[in-house]
């Protein structure tokens, strides 16, 4: 019998490996809203124009081949965000300009508000059949990632997601923005 519904929360503040167990259960369950509030976590700690453009990119763009939060949970938060990340990615890219024209001159990084995220965290916690009512509804911490899956065993689509998104594309592409925590998941 399954123990009561775990807080990923506190599982995730307390860190270490169940909480990497726990983000790896969720990327092989391409559950990603707890992933992506994790991270947001992580940046409200550590604030970088980097790392505020990867959650979007990763997470939230509008145009994005491989989408994980769902559009209608992004519209909901994303007003104050698209003008944020607009805004970080000019002043991004105009630094990057100045720095190749001048490469002795460093201009300090444009940082963009710790809270920028919040609404979208708040929308995604509170979806009563969202991928956190999931996760926390099948997940048991006292089992491996493995184990908490259906047989023990990552279905086709779970496996593609994995080896040719996560893999190849996600996770690196997090990993280069210093979301450096997650470079041994999945």
């Amino acid at each position: 019998m399954k123990s009561r519904r775990p807080d990923l929360d506190l599982i995730f503040s307390g860190g270490g490996k169940p909480a990497l167990e726990l983000l790896e259960y969720c990327v092989r369950t391409v559950r990603m809203e707890p992933v992506f509030v994790f991270l947001v976590s992580d940046y409200r700690l550590h604030p970088s124009a980097g790392k505020a453009l990867a959650l979007h990119d990763v997470f939230c763009a509008p145009d994005i081949r491989f989408r994980t939060i769902t559009w209608e949970t992004f519209r909901a938060g994303s007003g104050m965000l698209s003008s944020t990340i607009h805004s970080v990615r000019t002043a991004v890219l105009k630094a990057t300009a100045a720095n190749l024209a001048a490469p002795q001159q460093r201009l300090p990084a444009t940082l963009p508000p710790r809270h920028v995220f919040d609404s979208l965290v708040a929308e995604l916690r509170s979806q009563k059949r969202g991928g956190f009512w999931k996760v926390r509804r099948n997940y048991d911490p006292a089992r491996t990632p493995m184990q908490n899956l259906p047989n023990g065993k990552m279905n086709a689509g779970q496996r593609q997601f994995v080896e040719q998104i996560w893999q190849q594309v996600l996770r690196p592409h997090l990993v280069a923005a210093g979301f450096w925590r997650i470079a041994t998941v999945a």
